[in-house]
């Protein structure tokens, strides 16, 4: 993990190590299922598609019963960023269960703010949210993520999900942005 990458027409820096990340992991889903007893069956729901990594090897790590869903958000290219809608349907199934939504980062706060005035998600027993990645100084929510996997600057960051342009989902550490 010593090398620098390109992606596009940008260079990233080694930033934080696969053995990091899994490691971090499994502390979260320790941490998660300590909030639930074990009767209770959380839905993990899946912020697509920059999570689906995360939420894969957190399902992994969890102990005890649970049920995915998954949704996309969509932000409309060419407007701004604040412009959110959904890119796929919601089920009617979270009525009265406990929710812990899956992101791979929380910066500004506002695809989980958007996600949280979902019809489908107003009669729930409870909501948290899960992110692998936090970046506070950006965060403009009224409520952070209840788990965190790591807390960083308001850097720039590609790999084990997240990407540049559709680039470096598939990385298997995290890489920031070279300045």
């Amino acid at each position: 993990m010593n090398e620098t990458i390109e992606l596009g027409d940008h260079q990233f820096k080694p930033f934080i190590s696969n053995e990091e990340i899994v490691k971090r992991i499994d502390e979260l889903a320790l941490e998660i299922q300590s909030s639930y007893a074990e009767s209770e069956i959380p839905i993990f729901l899946t912020v697509l598609n920059g999570a689906f990594r995360f939420a894969s090897a957190l399902v992994n790590a969890y102990q005890n019963e649970l049920q995915t869903e998954f949704v996309k958000v969509k932000s409309y290219e060419g407007m701004k960023s604040s412009t959110l809608s959904l890119d796929m349907e919601l089920p009617d199934i979270f009525e009265n269960r406990h929710v812990v939504i899956i992101e791979d980062i929380v910066d500004t706060g506002q695809t989980i703010s958007f996600l949280k005035q979902l019809p489908q998600l107003k009669n729930i027993k409870s909501l948290k949210i899960a992110s692998l990645l936090f970046k506070p100084d950006a965060f403009l929510g009224s409520e952070s993520p209840n788990f965190v996997g790591f807390s960083i600057s308001n850097l720039f960051v590609v790999g084990y999900g997240l990407d540049y342009m559709e680039k470096g989902r598939a990385l298997n550490h995290i890489y920031q942005l070279h300045s």
